[in-house]
C-alpha cells in the first residue's frame, strides 16, 4: 500500500500505462495529485492507496486511522473528480453506522472540495479530543 503522495504520482502514472482501468480514470488522479502537490501544503494529511481508490486521513498507520473518519478520492468521469467523507460509528448490539458527504466536481474545482473534505477530518479530530 503506498502512503507517499510523490510515489503516488509514479503510481497512477505507471498504472495509466496499463490495460487495468480505464486510462483516464488514472490520467485524472495524476492530474489531482500534482495540483494538490502544487498547491496545497500536506503537512499532517496522510494518504494510502489501492488502484483507483485514494483514501486520505489524519492519521498516519492502520491502526491509529482503523476507527476514524477518512476521506475517499476518486476519478469519477474523464473531467470529474468524486470525494468523500466516511465516519463511522459502533452502536450497541454490534451495529455499525456510516455517515456520509460526497461531492463530484470537475477536476478543475477539485482542491476546493478537497479543502472542504480536510476541514471536515480536522473539525471531527477535534471534536474527538475535546
Amino acid at each position: 500500500m503506498l502512503s507517499d503522495w510523490r510515489e503516488l504520482v509514479v503510481f497512477y502514472e505507471d498504472l495509466a500505462k496499463g490495460p487495468a482501468l480505464p486510462e483516464y480514470r488514472y490520467n485524472g488522479m495524476v492530474e489531482f495529485l500534482k495540483m494538490l502537490l502544487t498547491h496545497r501544503s500536506l503537512k499532517g494529511i496522510e494518504c494510502f492507496a489501492s488502484h483507483d481508490l485514494l483514501c486520505v486521513s489524519l492519521y498516519k498507520t492502520h491502526d491509529e486511522r482503523k476507527d476514524q473518519p477518512y476521506v475517499t478520492i476518486e476519478v469519477a468521469e474523464t473531467d470529474r473528480l468524486a470525494l468523500e467523507f466516511v465516519q463511522s460509528t459502533e452502536e450497541p448490539g454490534g451495529v455499525l453506522r456510516a455517515s456520509k458527504a460526497e461531492v463530484i466536481c470537475p477536476l478543475k474545482d477539485s482542491l476546493k472540495y478537497f479543502d472542504e473534505m480536510i476541514g471536515m477530518l480536522k473539525e471531527s479530530k477535534k471534536r474527538q479530543n475535546g
